[in-house]
C-alpha cells in the first residue's frame, strides 16, 4: 500500500533539547545497556523521498516526519525516509549518494508510536536511539522528547542514519 508523502518549505526550525547525559561516560554507559526498542511490529513499509535545499523543508512517510530548517544544506540533496517492515518502531534517514552525512544545522525528527496501541510504556519515558541499522543494536540516545499525548518521540541530529524508539 502506498503510504502519503507531503513535502513542505519550512522557513525555521524549533530548536528541541532535553537531558543529554553525552558529557559523562559513564550515565551513557548505563543508558546503553539499559535501552529497550519499543516492539511495535509491522509487516508493511513505507517510503518517501524529496528533494530538499538550502531554504529547507518537511518530508514526512508513515508517521514519520524530518524538518530541515534553512541553512542546514548547502545545496540540493534526495532525502529519503524508509519506515521498514520490522518488529521495532524504526526509521532510516538518508541522502542518495551519500553513506554518512552531516548538516551544518541540526534537523528534527519527530516518530509517531501512535500504531504500537500498547499501554505498557505509557508512564515510562521514551526516547529516540540512534542504532545499527543491520543488527538493530542501539549504538547513541538522542536528546529527546517524549509527548504521551500525541505518542510522539521528537528529537534533534545532525546526522543521518537509523533510528528507533526504545525505553
Amino acid at each position: 500500500s502506498a503510504a502519503g508523502v507531503a513535502i513542505l518549505v519550512a522557513s525555521a526550525a524549533p530548536e528541541i533539547s532535553g537531558p543529554s547525559d553525552a558529557g559523562n561516560p559513564a550515565s551513557l554507559r548505563s543508558s546503553l545497556t539499559s535501552a529497550n526498542l519499543i516492539e511495535c511490529p509491522t509487516s508493511q513499509s513505507a517510503t518517501g523521498s524529496g528533494l530538499l535545499g538550502p531554504l529547507g523543508g518537511i518530508l514526512s512517510v508513515g508517521g514519520i516526519s524530518i524538518n530541515i530548517p534553512a541553512g542546514a544544506l548547502l545545496g540540493d540533496a534526495l532525502v529519503t525516509v524508509t519506515v521498514p517492515a520490522s518488529r521495532y518502531m524504526e526509521v532510516d534517514i538518508s541522502v542518495a549518494g551519500h553513506e554518512h552525512f552531516i548538516f551544518e544545522l541540526p534537523v528534527v525528527v519527530t516518530m509517531s508510536y501512535a500504531r504500537c496501541n500498547r499501554s505498557n510504556f505509557d508512564f515510562r519515558p521514551l526516547s529516540a536511539w540512534y542504532i545499527d541499522s543491520e543488527t538493530k543494536e542501539p549504538v547513541e540516545r538522542m536528546p529527546s522528547i517524549d509527548n504521551k499525548l500525541l505518542k510522539t518521540v521528537t528529537f534533534t541530529t545532525g546526522h543521518l542514519s537509523g533510528y528507533a524508539v526504545a525505553n
